[in-house]
């Protein structure tokens, strides 16, 4: 798989070298400049590494696993329904799964997880009805700052946003929704 040049929360100087907004050409991806709150609470997962696989459980109870979706690029939703951010992202990251849920890219199908750190079940299962999230939703009933998932995934901020490809390798990271799109898109190219 060629490596994708697609860098989100990395590095401050990527954000000179994309430019505002700019398309160069149709086919073009348009990156967004990081603003100053992206770039203080980046996620720390690299880049091209292997993401760490972990379950947790639906809303029915079932084992949910990231090794489920291997060979998939899978756009991951890390956040709670007590968090404000969170709510104020769940419709870009629907829209995006609109957008995307019936598309392949490079072959691969494209699938949504949301991992709740949620700590109760019914405010979680309330939010997942209100937001209408028909993708799959897991969750641990960990709190974010105890749960060993969010430790796994060097979350410092709620929402965050990661995006997998079929490998398993991490192509795109953020606390912004539409980071998601910008990447998906990355990945068709």
């Amino acid at each position: 798989m060629k490596k994708i040049l697609f860098v989100l929360g990395i590095a401050a100087a990527l954000t000179v070298s994309c430019g505002q907004n700019k398309k160069t050409s149709k086919s073009a991806v348009e990156i967004q400049p990081l603003d100053s709150i992206e770039i203080k609470y980046a996620p720390m997962m690299e880049l091209g590494t292997l993401a760490p696989d972990f379950t947790a459980q639906d809303t029915t109870g079932k084992d949910v696993s990231l090794s489920d979706f291997k060979g998939s690029y899978l756009a991951i939703d890390f956040g709670a329904s007590w968090c404000p951010d969170c709510r104020d992202e769940a419709p870009v990251f629907k829209a995006i799964y609109e957008e995307f849920k019936d598309k392949t890219i490079n072959g691969a199908p494209v699938e949504f997880l949301s991992l709740s750190f949620d700590h109760d079940k019914d405010a979680w299962k309330k939010f997942i009805e209100e937001e209408g999230m028909v993708w799959t939703n897991a969750s641990t009933l960990i709190k974010w700052k105890q749960n060993p998932i969010s430790d796994l995934f060097k979350i410092k901020w709620i929402p965050t946003f990661y995006v997998i490809a079929p490998d398993g390798t991490i192509i795109g990271s953020s606390i912004k929704a539409f980071r998601v799109k910008e990447a998906l898109l990355s990945a068709e190219k």
